[in-house]
């Protein structure tokens, strides 16, 4: 963990979550911003192989490309990833109903079911390999003050 004591920081993002880290790889990539990402849990980044997270996300190809840009999506793959051709969405109170199919976009599936924690490992994987990304965690953030040029975060 980076000393927080008067650290200068251009971006601050509080949540190393999955949107929060996508952010943080993508910031550091495309840019020289310095960046401090917050979190007050940390993560479980390890495992047994053989156990299986409940807590999972349906990846458009649209996320898997921006993964990709973001130099996260091959981890990803490495680990455990399912593609899914097909998706009904409906509505329990009427009759509301939409189904989409691959195929009918003449493409090999809609995206992938990943688990969140192997989103979440490949995202922390990337950040660290990132020299302008800080990450603190677990850490709190306590106490902000905004001043004329800056704004100041204290950390717990």
């Amino acid at each position: 963990m980076p000393d927080s004591t008067q650290t200068k920081f251009d971006v601050i993002i509080v949540g190393a979550g999955m949107v929060g880290a996508t952010l943080a790889c993508g910031l550091a990539q495309q840019t020289d911003l310095k960046i401090a990402v917050i979190d007050a849990q940390k993560p479980a980044l390890d495992w047994d192989e053989n156990s299986y997270d409940m807590r999972v996300s349906a990846i458009t190809r649209a996320s898997q490309a921006l993964f990709k840009s973001i130099g996260a999506w091959d981890r990803m793959l490495a680990q455990r990833v399912s593609p899914y051709q097909e998706m009904v969405v409906w509505d329990a109170a009427s009759s509301g109903r939409i189904h989409f199919d691959s195929a009918d976009m003449g493409e090999p599936d809609l995206g992938h079911i990943i688990e969140n924690r192997v989103i979440v490992r490949a995202l922390h994987q990337r950040m660290a390999e990132l020299d302008n990304i800080s990450l603190f965690c677990p850490q709190k953030l306590v106490d902000m003050n905004e001043a004329a040029d800056h704004i100041c975060v204290t950390l717990a």
